[in-house]
């Protein structure tokens, strides 16, 4: 069993990130679960998704004892309550959230053994650890300076069992770092990283590195995972493209990119965008109703009661029209074309709102959602 987990907040530009994670998931075949880790506050609505599990986990950033703002603080926080909250006995395959999958990662980790992306610009210098100087601080926090950290990263396939054992050390070695190196250091902004790789060879968990992930600057992709963290360039080396700045959902233009990993990325994007403006990808899924929900039809709505929840589902008139075409057969784009044709509404309304209405009855435990045959 592997299991695919990212951690991010409930911001609005992690949302757009999220799903074009969960799409390239999906569209590589990728086996087990898709795991979304949020760091929320209790009162924060959570995303939803039509595929990966959402769960809640507490904020880290900025960190809850430390006056220090940065935003690694979560991805080891995150993973160390949801692995101290679940009994998780899998594989854990930890992706960045501005990643995508290309192709499967399918060999399972086992107990003892890890496999990390080759960090190829480790900090290596006459420190701790064959550090960096500016990690010389760490030896007031170490006993064993001299065992030899993996030199790799994100992603990582480790077993849920040896990330257990690390997680909290890994935390605690991401604030002791961040303290001890100045703010405007770029190796400040590694120390999840660097903690990460301290805290598996104190652990004595060997990582094998390996190429598992290709960059948006590099000439071509090659690897599973394509991290388009980096800003993406014309052959004149222009920006044509950039995270930070990118509206969500617009369709970006894939040949003003340089040829490369890059275009690559740019290609998936634009023919997702595509997709999702037309309605094609409701096609891809086919709705089925979950053992034991209950119906119940009044005047002016449908309620439902799903074994296990503590409230009814109040569904209106235009949910309701859509729970009754879940029959197991549809997909999601034929109950929108059935409703196109019965109430003569626009077709991207009618598509925004079956998709809507249908990730929330799977997030309330009512539908489940079922990859369509082509």
């Amino acid at each position: 069993m592997i299991i695919t987990v990212f951690v991010s907040t409930h911001s609005a530009g992690d949302q757009w990130r999220a799903e074009l994670l969960e799409q390239a998931w999906l569209e590589s075949g990728q086996p087990g679960e898709l795991l979304r880790l949020v760091a929320a506050p209790a009162n924060a609505a959570l995303p939803m998704h039509g595929t990966a599990r959402v769960v809640r986990t507490l904020p880290y950033d900025p960190h809850p004892y430390l006056p220090d703002r940065f935003s690694g603080y979560k991805l080891p926080a995150a993973l160390l309550e949801w692995l101290v909250r679940e009994s998780v006995d899998a594989s854990l395959l930890l992706l960045d959230l501005e990643s995508v999958l290309l192709q499967p990662l399918d060999d399972e980790a086992e107990p003892g053994g890890a496999v990390g992306h080759r960090w190829s610009d480790w900090p290596e210098g006459e420190g701790p650890f064959g550090l960096a100087e500016d990690f010389t601080g760490l030896q007031a926090w170490c006993v064993n300076r001299t065992l030899e950290p993996p030199r790799v990263t994100f992603p990582v396939m480790i077993h849920s069992t040896d990330l257990r054992k690390m997680a909290a050390r890994w935390l605690e070695l991401t604030g002791l770092i961040r303290n001890l190196i100045s703010p405007d250091s770029e190796l400040a902004n590694q120390a999840h990283q660097v903690a990460y790789a301290v805290a598996a060879a104190e652990y004595r968990i060997p990582h094998r590195a390996k190429k598992l992930a290709a960059a948006s600057t590099d000439r071509r992709a090659g690897a599973p995972v394509l991290d388009y963290g980096q800003p993406i360039v014309s052959a004149r080396k222009e920006t044509v493209w950039d995270a930070a700045t990118y509206r969500p959902w617009t369709r970006p233009d894939a040949t003003a990119a340089r040829a490369g990993a890059g275009r690559d990325f740019l290609s998936f994007l634009e023919d997702y965008v595509t997709r999702r403006e037309s309605g094609a990808l409701l096609a891809t899924r086919r709705p089925r109703r979950c053992h034991g929900v209950r119906e119940a039809r009044l005047p002016d709505r449908m309620v439902l009661e799903v074994p296990g929840a503590e409230e009814l589902l109040q569904l209106n008139a235009s949910a309701g029209a859509i729970w009754n075409l879940c029959d197991n057969q549809r997909t999601l784009a034929d109950i929108a074309d059935v409703l196109q044709e019965q109430f003569e509404v626009p077709g991207d309304v009618v598509c925004d709102d079956v998709e809507r209405t249908v990730i929330e009855l799977h997030s309330q435990g009512a539908l489940e959602l079922d990859k369509a045959s082509p």
